[in-house]
């Protein structure tokens, strides 16, 4: 499996993903950069994501 950070072409992916799954997507545009996707070949077969808060 490979993984790649996700970018701004990659929303919809990661929205739909999210949704179907009932987890919260409201905010991915602001928060993109925390997630990652994963690809075998060609496929995408998971997202990840980590939220970073600051102190």
């Amino acid at each position: 499996m490979n993984i790649k950070k996700a970018t701004r072409k990659d929303i919809p992916l990661i929205e739909k993903l999210l949704s179907a799954n009932n987890f919260p997507y409201g905010d991915i545009h602001s928060k993109v950069n925390c997630f990652f996707i994963g690809y075998k070949k060609y496929e995408v077969v998971g997202i990840g994501g980590v939220e970073i808060f600051k102190d």
